[in-house]
C-alpha cells in the first residue's frame, strides 16, 4: 500500500512539472499579442466597467475592516454604500464580481497601484488551476497515463470557454475549477469515503458565485445519477434511492453553510425584474448555430448563445475511439450524447441560464467531458508508447497555441485589440465627470451629501465606486427592482433594469434623485442638454489624458438627503397619470405603498398639473407610409417630421405610448439575442435653429434584455425658445406601432415653489458612518420625512431613540411621518437576510465538520 501511494506520488510530481513546463509555454505563446502590444487582461467591456473596479473597491473594502479591527478592536462590516448607483447593499451587489470568491481575498494585500498586475496575474492563476483540478480527478479515477492526463488539462485549460469567457469575466473559470472537484467529492463518497470534499466545495461554490452555483448543481446531479446507473454496488433500487438521498443531505449541509452569503444575494436577486421578462423564442436555434456547431469544437468562434468549445483537433478522434469501444464506457457515451443534445436545444439554455433566455454557459461543464474523454483515449492508445504520447502531446500544445494567436494576434481576429492597454488600465480612477467634481470641490470644500449626473457620454460606468461620489449611474447583474419600476413609471428612455446612467436632463427627477451636479460636454450645443435651474460654475479646458472641453452646472436648488412633505397621493391617483404628471405629482405630495399608514394623519395633497398637449402636424418622407397607428417603414433611415408651435420657458417632450417594433417577414417566436433591438433618432429644432438630438433604444420582445417597456418620454429640454419641429428616424425596415405619439410642453414656472414647499423642513447636519446615517430635523408641525435613499428591508430608522417603521414611498425611495418638535434621526442598515444566513452557516458549518468525522459504510449490492 505504501508503495502504491508513494508511486501515486512520484506520478503526480512528475505531471505537475510536466504540466507547469506546457502551461508557461501556451501562456507565452498565446498571450504573446498582449505583451507586445503592452496590453492588460482587462476587458474594454465588463472587465473595466466591472471586474476591475469591483477588485479595487473590494481590496479597499477588505483593507478597512483589517484597520478597523486593529485600530478600535471591533469587527465591522460595511453593507451599504452611496456609491452604487442610488446606493446599495454591497455583499449582495459585488457578490457576483468578488465577494467569496477565495482567489480574491489576496487583494486585501495589493496596493492599488499594482491592482492591475494582480488582476492579470490572478487571471493567468485561475487558468492553472483549471488544470490542476481537472487532473485532481483524473488521477483518483484511476487514470495513470501521465501524458494523457497531462493532455486533457491543457485541452481543459485552454479551452475556448477559459480564453474568451474566462477573460471577459475571471469568475466565470472558478466553476472550471470547482466542478471536478465536486466530482472528485462525489467519487469518494461512492467509495466510502469521508464526504468533507463534497461537502466543502459545495460550500465553496455557494460563496463564490450563486449563479455558477446553480449549474454546477444541475451537473453534478446529472453526475451522479450517471454514475450509481453505472456502478455494480448500486443495483437495487433501495440502494440507489438511499445514496441518492445521503448526496441530497450531504449537498444541503454544502449550502446552508454558504447561507450567510447566499440568503442576502437570493433577497436581492428575487427583488430584480430580470425574471419578470417574457421571452419569445423557438424550439430551435437558427441555422447558423448548428452550421458553426462543429466548427466551434475546433477554434475560438462561438456557435451563439455564449456556446464555445474551441478545443485541440485530438478531441474529434478521441471522442470516436471511445465510441469504438463495444460494451465499454457505456456511461461516458451516455453522458456525452445527453449533454451535446442539451447544447443544441433553447430551452435546456434557457433552464440552465436560470429560466431567463437560453445560454449555453453552463458549457464548460461539457469541457470537462470532452477533455475526460481525450484522457481515456490516450489511456487506450498510448499505454506504453512513450514516442507516440510525446508526439500527440506535442501537437496538442502546437494546437492551443495556434488557436489562440488565431484569435488574439494581429495576424487572426485580433481580439486582443478588445482589451485595455496597460496605460489605460492604470488610469481607471481618472473618470472625466468624477475627476473634475473632485477637482471642484477641492477648492469649494462642500460636505453635504448629493449625487451628480451627466451627458450619458459623459458618464463612465461604475465610476463612483472609486472616486467616493455618488452618481446616478449603475451598471452590474444584480439590481433593485424598485428602482427599474421608478424608470418604467417614469417612462424614461433607460432600456435596462441592470444598467442606466442619466435622467435625459428632467429637472424634477433631478431633484427627486438629489442631483447637484450636471457634466456635459463643452460646446456649442452644452446647453441643449443641461435641466432647467443649473448655471454653470466650470468650464475645463486644460484638463490632461483628456480629447474632449467639459463644462460643470450646477443646481442653484437642490433638494437634500431628506426632505419633507404635508400630503400623501393615492396610489390609485398616481396610477393614472403619465411620467410628467408623475414627476410633477413627486414635487407636491407623497406616494405612500400602503395609505392606510398615512390617510389617518395627513391629509391628502392637492397636485396641481399644468402640463400641456401641442397640436402638431405629421410629414411622412420617402420609405414611411402612416396607417392608423402603424408607421410602414420601407427604407432605412426613413423619417418623419411632426411641426408644431411649442412654449417658451419650459421642458418638451414627445411621448411614445405604446410603442412596438417588428422586423418585415420577422417570425413570431425566435431565439433572444443581443441583436434584437432597434435605435430610433431624433432631432429637435427650437427657433433660432439650435438642434437637440436624443435616442431612443427600444429593445424587442426577442431581446435577452426585453424589460417590457413600450411608453417612452423623451426630453428635448429647456429653452428660452420654443421647439418647432421633432424628426424621427427610423432605422430599420419593418412595422413601428405607436398607440399614442404627443408633443407635451411642460412649463417650469412652479418648480421652485413646489422645491421650497419641501425645502422648509430638511434633514441637517447629516453624518455619515459604516451602515448608519445620523441627522437632526425641527418641524413646525407634523410632516412626513423622506430619503431620497432607495427603500431596503435593510433599513431601520430611530426617532430619538425610538424604532419607528419605515414605509417605502414614491416607488423607490423611503419615509418616516413625524411629530411636530425637534427629533433626532438615526438610520441604521443591515443586510438583509445576513443575520439570518449567517446563524444558518454556523450551524451548516458544525454539520460539515461532524458529518466529515464520522465514518461511512459500504453499499451492499
Amino acid at each position: 500500500m505504501r508503495n502504491d501511494k508513494k508511486i501515486h506520488s512520484i506520478r503526480y510530481v512528475w505531471f505537475v512539472i510536466l504540466y507547469t513546463i506546457a502551461f508557461l509555454l501556451c501562456i507565452a505563446v498565446i498571450f504573446s499579442p498582449f505583451f507586445v502590444e503592452k496590453r492588460s487582461l482587462v476587458w474594454r467591456m465588463d472587465g473595466w466597467t466591472q471586474h476591475l473596479k469591483a477588485l479595487i473597491y473590494y481590496s479597499d473594502w477588505l483593507q478597512e475592516i483589517v484597520r478597523t479591527i486593529f485600530r478600535e478592536g471591533k469587527l465591522i462590516l460595511p453593507q451599504w454604500s452611496e456609491r452604487i448607483g442610488y446606493g446599495s447593499d454591497i455583499i449582495a451587489t459585488l457578490h457576483y464580481y468578488v465577494i467569496g470568491d477565495p482567489l480574491t481575498l489576496f487583494s486585501v494585500f495589493v496596493p492599488n497601484r499594482y491592482m492591475v498586475g494582480f488582476y492579470d496575474f490572478m487571471v493567468i492563476i485561475r487558468i492553472y488551476l483549471i488544470g490542476i483540478s481537472f487532473s485532481i480527478y483524473c488521477f483518483y479515477m484511476g487514470q495513470k497515463e501521465v501524458f494523457s492526463v497531462w493532455m486533457g488539462s491543457l485541452i481543459y485549460s485552454f479551452c475556448g470557454y477559459a480564453l474568451i469567457y474566462g477573460l471577459h469575466h475571471p469568475f466565470f473559470m472558478n466553476p472550471m475549477i470547482y466542478l471536478p472537484l465536486i466530482l472528485t467529492g462525489v467519487e469518494k463518497i461512492i467509495k466510502a469515503k469521508r464526504p468533507f470534499l463534497f461537502m466543502f466545495m459545495i460550500f465553496i461554490s455557494v460563496v463564490s458565485n450563486f449563479y455558477f452555483f446553480y449549474m454546477l448543481a444541475i451537473l453534478t446531479a446529472l453526475y451522479t445519477f450517471f454514475r450509481i446507473w453505472g456502478e455494480n454496488q448500486f443495483r437495487a433500487v433501495k440502494t440507489k434511492v438511499l445514496f441518492l438521498f445521503q448526496m441530497m443531505l450531504y449537498g444541503l449541509v454544502g449550502v446552508l453553510s454558504g447561507a450567510c452569503i447566499l440568503f442576502p444575494v437570493l433577497s436581492l436577486f428575487f427583488e430584480g425584474n430580470r425574471m419578470k421578462a417574457g421571452y419569445h423564442f423557438s424550439l430551435w436555434y437558427g441555422s447558423s448555430f448548428y452550421h458553426n456547431f462543429l466548427r466551434s469544437f475546433v477554434s475560438l468562434t462561438s456557435a451563439g448563445n455564449q456556446t464555445m468549445f474551441g478545443y485541440a483537433l485530438v478531441t474529434l478522434p478521441a471522442i470516436a475511439l471511445i465510441f469504438c469501444q463495444r460494451r465499454k464506457y457505456t456511461v461516458l457515451k451516455a453522458g456525452w450524447i445527453l449533454l451535446t443534445v442539451c447544447l443544441l436545444i433553447p430551452k435546456v439554455g434557457e433552464v440552465m441560464n436560470g429560466f431567463s433566455y437560453p445560454s449555453n454557459r453552463w458549457c464548460f461543464g461539457y469541457s470537462m467531458l470532452v477533455s475526460y474523454m481525450v484522457v481515456v483515449a490516450g489511456s487506450i492508445c498510448f499505454k506504453r508508447k512513450t514516442g507516440w504520447q510525446m508526439i500527440c502531446a506535442a501537437g496538442v500544445i502546437v494546437n492551443l497555441c495556434y488557436n489562440g494567436l488565431a484569435c488574439y494576434s494581429s495576424y487572426g481576429n485580433h481580439v486582443s485589440q478588445q482589451y485595455k492597454t496597460l496605460e489605460e488600465a492604470h488610469n481607471i480612477r481618472q473618470a472625466s465627470a468624477d475627476h473634475l467634481i473632485e477637482k471642484y470641490l477641492q477648492e469649494e470644500n462642500e460636505e453635504d451629501f448629493f449625487r451628480y449626473s451627466g451627458r450619458f457620454s459623459v458618464l463612465d460606468r461604475n465610476s463612483s465606486l472609486l472616486s467616493g461620489l455618488a452618481s446616478t449611474t449603475y451598471y452590474w447583474s444584480m439590481a433593485d427592482g424598485k428602482i427599474d419600476d421608478y424608470f418604467q413609471q417614469m417612462e424614461t428612455r433607460i432600456s435596462s433594469d441592470y444598467n442606466y446612467r442619466e435622467l435625459d436632463g428632467r429637472y424634477a427627477l433631478n431633484e427627486l434623485a438629489n442631483v447637484r451636479y450636471f457634466i456635459t460636454p463643452s460646446g456649442a450645443s452644452e446647453k441643449s442638454g443641461v435641466p432647467y435651474g443649473y448655471r454653470k460654475i466650470i468650464q475645463n479646458n486644460k484638463e490632461q489624458k483628456m480629447n474632449t472641453k467639459y463644462s460643470i452646472y450646477k443646481n442653484m436648488d437642490p433638494l437634500p438627503l431628506g426632505y419633507t412633505y404635508d400630503g400623501w397621493i393615492s396610489k390609485e391617483k398616481y396610477q393614472c397619470m403619465n411620467g410628467i404628471e408623475k414627476q410633477n405629482a413627486l414635487l407636491q405630495g407623497v406616494v405612500p405603498d400602503r395609505e392606510e399608514k398615512l390617510d389617518s394623519q395627513f391629509e391628502e395633497a392637492v397636485i396641481e398639473q399644468d402640463s400641456k398637449k401641442i397640436p402638431y402636424q405629421l410629414n411622412c418622407g420617402n420609405g414611411v407610409r402612416k396607417s392608423g397607428n402603424h408607421f410602414i417603414v420601407t427604407r432605412k433611415k426613413a423619417e418623419v417630421i411632426l411641426t408644431f408651435e411649442g412654449t417658451k420657458m419650459a421642458e418638451t417632450y414627445l411621448y411614445l405610448k405604446g410603442f412596438h417594433y417588428k422586423k418585415k417577414n420577422e417570425a413570431e417566436r425566435q431565439i433572444p439575442s443581443t441583436k434584437n433591438e432597434i435605435v430610433l433618432k431624433m432631432t429637435a429644432k427650437t427657433k433660432d435653429g439650435t438642434e437637440i438630438k436624443k435616442k431612443l433604444p427600444y429593445k424587442a420582445k426577442n431581446n435577452i434584455r426585453y424589460n417590457n417597456r413600450h411608453d417612452f418620454l423623451v426630453n428635448f429640454g429647456y429653452g428660452d425658445e420654443e421647439k418647432i419641429s421633432i424628426m424621427i428616424r427610423f432605422p430599420k425596415e419593418g412595422e413601428y406601432v405607436m398607440e399614442g405619439l404627443e408633443v407635451i410642453c411642460q412649463p417650469v414656472d412652479h418648480f421652485h415653489e413646489y422645491v421650497a414647499s419641501r425645502k422648509e423642513d430638511v434633514l441637517e447636519n447629516v453624518v455619515w458612518s459604516p451602515n448608519i446615517i445620523n441627522g437632526n430635523i425641527s418641524l413646525k408641525k407634523k410632516k412626513i420625512l423622506c430619503f431620497s435613499i432607495p427603500y431596503s428591508k435593510g433599513w431601520e430608522i430611530y426617532v430619538d431613540g425610538k424604532k419607528k417603521e419605515l414605509l417605502k414611498v414614491n416607488t423607490m425611495f423611503m419615509a418616516v411621518p413625524l411629530e411636530k418638535g425637534q427629533h433626532q434621526i438615526t438610520l441604521q442598515y443591515h443586510t438583509p437576510g445576513s443575520r439570518t444566513g449567517s446563524m444558518i452557516s454556523l450551524m451548516g458549518l458544525s454539520l460539515m465538520i461532524w458529518l466529515s468525522r464520522k465514518k461511512r459504510a459500504q453499499f451492499q449490492t
